[in-house]
Protein backbone atom coordinates (compact mmCIF):
# COMPACT_ATOMS: atom_id res chain seq x y z
CA UNK A 1 0.00 0.00 0.00
CA UNK A 2 2.80 2.25 1.08
CA UNK A 3 4.78 1.49 -2.31
CA UNK A 4 1.99 2.67 -4.99
CA UNK A 5 0.17 4.62 -2.51
CA UNK A 6 -3.27 2.98 -2.54
CA UNK A 7 -5.98 3.31 -0.20
CA UNK A 8 -6.85 0.27 1.53
CA UNK A 9 -10.28 -0.20 -0.45
CA UNK A 10 -8.03 -0.55 -4.02
CA UNK A 11 -5.97 -3.66 -2.14
CA UNK A 12 -7.74 -6.74 -4.22
CA UNK A 13 -5.87 -9.47 -2.81
CA UNK A 14 -6.32 -9.06 1.51
CA UNK A 15 -7.91 -12.17 1.27
CA UNK A 16 -6.96 -14.94 -0.98
CA UNK A 17 -7.70 -18.48 -1.44
CA UNK A 18 -5.45 -20.85 -3.79
CA UNK A 19 -7.87 -24.15 -5.77
CA UNK A 20 -4.88 -26.79 -6.58
CA UNK A 21 -6.52 -29.61 -9.09
CA UNK A 22 -5.75 -32.22 -10.56
CA UNK A 23 -6.11 -31.06 -14.55
CA UNK A 24 -6.75 -28.35 -16.70
CA UNK A 25 -10.17 -28.75 -17.93
CA UNK A 26 -11.10 -28.76 -13.95
CA UNK A 27 -9.37 -25.02 -13.54
CA UNK A 28 -11.85 -24.04 -16.12
CA UNK A 29 -14.97 -25.78 -14.48
CA UNK A 30 -13.72 -24.28 -10.93
CA UNK A 31 -13.27 -20.96 -12.52
CA UNK A 32 -17.66 -21.26 -13.58
CA UNK A 33 -18.44 -22.51 -10.23
CA UNK A 34 -16.67 -20.27 -8.19
CA UNK A 35 -18.11 -17.25 -10.83
CA UNK A 36 -21.47 -18.49 -10.41
CA UNK A 37 -21.04 -18.52 -6.44
CA UNK A 38 -19.87 -14.77 -6.11
CA UNK A 39 -19.75 -12.32 -8.46
CA UNK A 40 -16.37 -11.58 -10.44
CA UNK A 41 -14.72 -8.04 -9.52
CA UNK A 42 -14.57 -6.74 -13.74
CA UNK A 43 -11.68 -6.47 -15.30
CA UNK A 44 -9.95 -8.77 -12.37
CA UNK A 45 -9.46 -12.04 -14.34
CA UNK A 46 -6.05 -13.08 -15.80
CA UNK A 47 -5.93 -16.69 -17.71
CA UNK A 48 -1.96 -17.35 -17.47
CA UNK A 49 -2.97 -20.91 -18.36
CA UNK A 50 -3.87 -19.70 -22.11
CA UNK A 51 -1.35 -17.19 -22.09
CA UNK A 52 1.62 -18.07 -19.62
CA UNK A 53 3.80 -16.00 -18.37
CA UNK A 54 7.52 -15.59 -20.02
CA UNK A 55 9.30 -16.97 -17.01
CA UNK A 56 6.29 -20.29 -17.71
CA UNK A 57 3.67 -19.54 -14.80
CA UNK A 58 0.86 -20.56 -14.93
CA UNK A 59 -2.98 -19.98 -13.45
CA UNK A 60 -6.55 -18.69 -13.36
CA UNK A 61 -6.54 -15.50 -11.40
CA UNK A 62 -9.81 -13.95 -10.77
CA UNK A 63 -11.13 -11.48 -7.78
CA UNK A 64 -14.99 -11.98 -6.53
CA UNK A 65 -17.01 -9.63 -4.43
CA UNK A 66 -17.16 -11.44 -0.80
CA UNK A 67 -19.32 -10.52 1.87
CA UNK A 68 -19.80 -7.03 2.33
CA UNK A 69 -18.70 -6.19 -0.92
CA UNK A 70 -14.82 -7.64 0.29
CA UNK A 71 -12.43 -8.51 -2.49
CA UNK A 72 -11.13 -11.84 -2.28
CA UNK A 73 -8.77 -12.94 -4.87
CA UNK A 74 -8.81 -16.50 -5.72
CA UNK A 75 -6.07 -18.55 -7.84
CA UNK A 76 -6.98 -22.02 -9.83
CA UNK A 77 -4.02 -24.52 -11.07
CA UNK A 78 -2.92 -27.80 -11.46
CA UNK A 79 -0.23 -29.52 -9.03
CA UNK A 80 2.13 -28.95 -11.75
CA UNK A 81 1.89 -25.49 -12.05
CA UNK A 82 1.78 -24.87 -8.00
CA UNK A 83 5.31 -26.82 -7.89
CA UNK A 84 6.66 -24.54 -10.86
CA UNK A 85 4.74 -21.45 -9.03
CA UNK A 86 6.87 -22.57 -5.82
CA UNK A 87 9.78 -24.04 -6.18
CA UNK A 88 10.84 -22.73 -9.65
CA UNK A 89 12.15 -25.17 -13.19
CA UNK A 90 13.76 -27.90 -11.26
CA UNK A 91 10.50 -28.13 -9.04
CA UNK A 92 8.79 -28.48 -12.48
CA UNK A 93 11.33 -31.22 -13.92
CA UNK A 94 11.44 -33.54 -10.46
CA UNK A 95 7.86 -33.20 -11.07
CA UNK A 96 7.53 -34.44 -14.34
CA UNK A 97 10.00 -37.22 -13.73
CA UNK A 98 7.41 -39.32 -12.04
CA UNK A 99 4.64 -38.23 -14.31
CA UNK A 100 3.44 -40.07 -17.71
CA UNK A 101 3.42 -37.51 -20.48
CA UNK A 102 1.07 -35.04 -20.98
CA UNK A 103 1.17 -32.11 -23.77
CA UNK A 104 -0.08 -29.62 -21.74
CA UNK A 105 2.79 -30.63 -19.52
CA UNK A 106 5.46 -30.60 -22.12
CA UNK A 107 4.37 -27.20 -23.65
CA UNK A 108 5.21 -25.76 -20.04
CA UNK A 109 8.43 -27.64 -20.23
CA UNK A 110 9.69 -26.75 -23.26
CA UNK A 111 8.57 -23.03 -22.28
CA UNK A 112 10.60 -23.07 -19.01
CA UNK A 113 13.79 -25.06 -20.80
CA UNK A 114 13.69 -21.96 -23.63
CA UNK A 115 13.33 -19.37 -20.97
CA UNK A 116 16.55 -21.02 -19.39
CA UNK A 117 18.06 -20.72 -22.33
CA UNK A 118 17.15 -17.23 -23.23
CA UNK A 119 18.88 -16.26 -19.56
CA UNK A 120 21.92 -18.06 -20.41
CA UNK A 121 21.71 -16.22 -23.63
CA UNK A 122 21.35 -12.42 -22.24
CA UNK A 123 23.54 -13.48 -19.96
CA UNK A 124 26.91 -13.81 -22.35
CA UNK A 125 25.52 -11.22 -24.50
CA UNK A 126 24.97 -8.42 -22.13
CA UNK A 127 27.64 -6.02 -21.24
CA UNK A 128 27.65 -5.93 -17.76
CA UNK A 129 25.51 -7.60 -14.82
CA UNK A 130 23.41 -4.20 -14.34
CA UNK A 131 22.37 -4.56 -18.06
CA UNK A 132 21.67 -8.19 -17.53
CA UNK A 133 19.66 -7.53 -14.24
CA UNK A 134 17.71 -5.22 -16.50
CA UNK A 135 17.19 -7.53 -19.19
CA UNK A 136 15.85 -10.48 -16.86
CA UNK A 137 13.42 -8.02 -15.17
CA UNK A 138 12.04 -7.15 -18.39
CA UNK A 139 11.44 -10.47 -18.81
CA UNK A 140 10.00 -11.55 -15.72
CA UNK A 141 7.64 -8.33 -15.53
CA UNK A 142 6.75 -7.42 -18.80
CA UNK A 143 3.82 -5.17 -19.91
CA UNK A 144 2.87 -7.13 -22.96
CA UNK A 145 -1.28 -6.76 -24.39
CA UNK A 146 -2.66 -9.89 -26.02
CA UNK A 147 -5.66 -9.83 -27.95
CA UNK A 148 -7.72 -12.43 -30.19
CA UNK A 149 -8.31 -12.04 -33.52
CA UNK A 150 -11.59 -12.17 -34.96
CA UNK A 151 -10.91 -15.92 -35.73
CA UNK A 152 -9.74 -16.89 -32.44
CA UNK A 153 -5.91 -16.57 -32.85
CA UNK A 154 -3.78 -15.22 -30.13
CA UNK A 155 -1.56 -11.99 -30.82
CA UNK A 156 0.53 -10.05 -28.74
CA UNK A 157 0.71 -6.27 -29.29
CA UNK A 158 4.11 -4.63 -29.51
CA UNK A 159 4.76 -2.33 -26.61
CA UNK A 160 4.85 1.72 -27.00
CA UNK A 161 8.45 3.42 -26.62
CA UNK A 162 8.86 6.56 -25.05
Amino acid sequence: MRDQRKPFAEIMDVFGFRIITEDVASCYRILGVVHNLYKPVPGRFKDYIAIPKANGYQSLHTTLFGSRGMPIEVQIRTREMEAMANNGIAAHWLYKAGQTSHPIAEGSHARARAWVKGLLEMQRHAGDSLEFIEHVKNDLFPDDIYVFTPKGDIMELPRARP
